[in-house]
């Protein structure tokens, strides 16, 4: 057996382009294991008894390693300087000038022929509007403008123009009547 275990090592020392075991060694360091080969068949090892004391040590030995605390915590010398997280009393001003605790004013209702006029205006303009549009524009609060444009115009529930208004062809023929 111990023939057939330096021919193996003969062999492998000469694929990995070594004249021989005895040279291999010379160059590399004793604690490293070189090998090469190609993997035919897979095998699981389990140890012949779980009383075994030595088996018992190496895993007694990596569960104390896997459960060492990798981290440590450290005074720290000198003085730190702590800042606050922002609150609504400490205001940060963002990039685009606006402070993020500020409130926005609030949108000035108008009156319903007022505004009615003014959604008249915007659909000469275009045809389609998103309601998020119209609320830019009109700068109106949103519950008081979908109040007034349910009775001016549909909004399109599918197709090309999903989520988009679109005035009520009542309006659209009397558009086109006043004007000839």
């Amino acid at each position: 057996a111990a023939a057939a275990a330096a021919a193996a090592r003969d062999r492998a020392a000469r694929a990995a382009g070594f004249e021989s075991a005895a040279a291999a060694a010379a160059i590399l360091p004793p604690d490293e294991f070189v090998l090469e080969g190609v993997v035919s068949e897979k095998f699981d090892v389990r140890p012949a008894s779980l009383a075994d004391a030595a088996y018992r040590q190496v895993s007694l030995r990596r569960m104390e390693e896997a459960t060492k605390k990798t981290r440590v915590v450290g005074d720290v010398k000198g003085v730190q300087r702590v800042v606050p997280l922002p609150t609504a009393r400490n205001v940060v001003k963002r990039l685009d000038g606006t402070e993020e605790g500020a409130k926005k004013p609030r949108a000035e209702r108008l009156e319903k022929d007022a505004l009615e006029n003014k959604l008249m205006g915007l659909f000469e303009r275009r045809n389609l509007w998103t309601f998020k549009q119209l609320v830019e524009e009109t700068k109106q609060p949103a519950v008081w403008l979908k109040e007034v444009l349910a009775e001016l115009a549909v909004l399109n529930r599918r197709g090309p123009n999903t989520g988009m208004w679109t005035l009520k062809d009542m309006y659209k023929r009397k558009g086109a009547a006043d004007a000839k």
